[in-house]
């Protein structure tokens, strides 16, 4: 492998629509990075590398055994980014983002990585307070501890973190294991949006968060994201004979847009936090 200093990460087991995702994704990152990619590399951890030949990415193969291990005690699907994120931050000692493969870059990555530092981390986007969902109230005064006993107490106000996007500095993959204390100790059926919620909190405490929606479109809303599932089972196998750069093209042309309404809720959201008028755990909804 190539030396590098910057590192996104995917995440792809199994088959079904979330390949074409992952392969989506790629591409819409490949746009800004070939044919100079300055030092960032992408991995998709995967046990079908086969569904990736062709693009210009490392493979990480995940066999039964590491999948197994990595949905912990709880058999925690969603556990498994978060492990993803640790295993690459130990083993490369790069800054590091996962991103899920339901997103498109619409700006080059390294803006991005300009918020890693030592003490910053990145997430994709405030979600609100968890009072305001009624899934996230759940968690609303919750008491669990830490690894080293003390309390976590989750008033309503407490902030959830979208999870599409999630990095660290390898100089803080320690507050990993923070994460999954917590989220082992929250995890049941119900609660599986635990992961994100773990994460953003472990994250809070011990590092500034810092958002990266102006560079990376997260389609999970299912307004987008049904719709988009049926376009790439179209566009995938129209354009796959292409070559990467022209191929990369034609599918950035079928990409989910937001609509009116979002966009120009994002630029509100922008323009307060601009000028630090944003209350820690708001932001304008963007479900429009």
């Amino acid at each position: 492998m190539t030396p590098f200093g910057k590192h996104l990460i995917y995440l792809s087991y199994g088959d079904g629509s979330h390949v074409l995702e992952t392969q989506y994704s790629v591409c819409s990152v490949l746009r800004f990075l070939l044919p100079d990619p300055q030092d960032c590399a992408i991995t998709i951890y995967t046990d079908h590398p086969e569904f990736f030949e062709g693009l210009p990415v490392n493979i990480e193969f995940l066999g039964p055994e590491r999948l197994r291990d990595w949905a912990g005690p709880n058999n925690h699907e969603h556990r498994r980014k978060p492990a993803m994120l640790r295993h690459a931050l130990n083993a490369f000692h790069v800054p590091t983002i996962a991103v899920d493969g339901d997103t498109y870059f619409v700006r080059h990555p390294s803006r991005a990585f300009a918020k890693l530092a030592p003490g910053h981390s990145v997430m994709h986007i405030r979600e609100g307070c968890i009072s305001e969902h009624p899934m996230w109230r759940s968690f609303v005064d919750l008491r669990v501890c830490d690894r080293s006993g003390k309390e976590w107490h989750f008033p309503p106000d407490t902030t959830m973190w979208n999870g599409g996007v999630e990095g660290l500095h390898p100089s803080d993959v320690g507050i990993m294991d923070e994460v999954f204390a917590l989220m082992d100790s929250l995890y049941t059926e119900k609660l599986w949006i635990a992961e994100q919620f773990s994460t953003g909190n472990v994250f809070s405490r011990y590092s500034t968060i810092h958002e990266t929606a102006n560079t990376i479109f997260h389609y999970w809303p299912d307004v987008y994201r049904s719709e988009f599932r049926r376009v790439l089972g179209e566009i995938i196998p129209r354009y796959s004979n292409l070559p990467i750069s022209e191929r990369i093209d034609a599918y950035y042309r079928h990409r989910p847009r937001p609509t009116p309404v979002r966009r120009a809720k994002k630029r509100i959201a922008s323009v307060l936090e601009g000028f630090g008028l944003q209350r820690r755990g708001w932001r304008p909804r963007i479900s429009g």
